[in-house]
């Protein structure tokens, strides 16, 4: 239930389309009127912003348009991956049979 003024902030959390459509005029259409839709009805409800979620910095497809309509960067979330000592172990043991 959204009730007027009870939210200060919203969120997309997940988008993707067909495969068909990337990279495709249809599909720029779609994005940029989910955005535009997006925008309008913040002002509507009076939120302060809206997060479009997760966006790898790589993904110029969907960071461009967003970009163009204003969105600035806010929080960058950093992935690291390190060989745990557990399973260095696990995997030499598992070789060793």
């Amino acid at each position: 239930l959204i009730r007027k003024g009870a939210y200060k902030s919203g969120r997309l959390a997940l988008f993707g389309m067909s495969q068909k459509l990337h990279k495709s005029e249809r599909g720029d259409i779609v994005i940029l009127t989910m955005i535009e839709e997006l925008r309008l009805r913040s002002r509507k409800i009076a939120l302060d912003h809206v997060e479009f979620g997760w966006v790898l910095e790589d993904n110029a497809g969907m960071r461009k348009p967003i970009e163009m309509s204003g969105a600035k960067i806010d929080k960058i979330h950093r992935i690291y991956e390190r060989r745990l000592d557990g399973a260095a172990q696990s995997a030499e043991a598992a070789q060793a049979r």
